[in-house]
């Protein structure tokens, strides 16, 4: 019993290093920040960049519509063909980069105001 767990365990730590080399190897996902040296006072102690970045949060909310739409066809997809339709990747990750961008700006992460996803 015990050489039998001990091997079944072995197997597992195989299977999930190369599991772990598969998925750290396709796609990978970077984040950089610069520290600034100067912060907008301004804008910071006004709270205007909440009112300056609202017109983001409506189109962040149009586009999680859409890619919550699109991820329920990915998700079709990814049954049917074992793949992930590139356009639709590619939509679902420009989401998640804007709202990070807009994230980093709120949290006062950065002073560069966000661009929106079309420029």
């Amino acid at each position: 019993m015990a050489t039998r767990a001990r091997s079944q365990g072995t197997r597992a730590r195989k299977v999930s290093a190369s599991a772990q080399r598969r998925s750290s190897s396709r796609r990978s996902v970077e984040l950089r920040l610069t520290y600034p040296r100067r912060s907008s006072r301004l804008l910071n102690g006004l709270f205007l960049k909440y009112l300056l970045v609202f017109p983001h949060y409506v189109v962040l909310g149009v586009m999680a519509i859409g890619v919550a739409f699109t991820t329920a066809l990915a998700w079709l997809a990814i049954i049917a063909t074992g793949r992930y339709p590139r356009r639709l990747w590619e939509l679902s990750a420009s989401y998640w980069r804007y709202q990070i961008s807009i994230t980093a700006y709120v949290m006062l992460l950065t002073d560069e105001y966000p661009r929106f996803p079309w420029n």
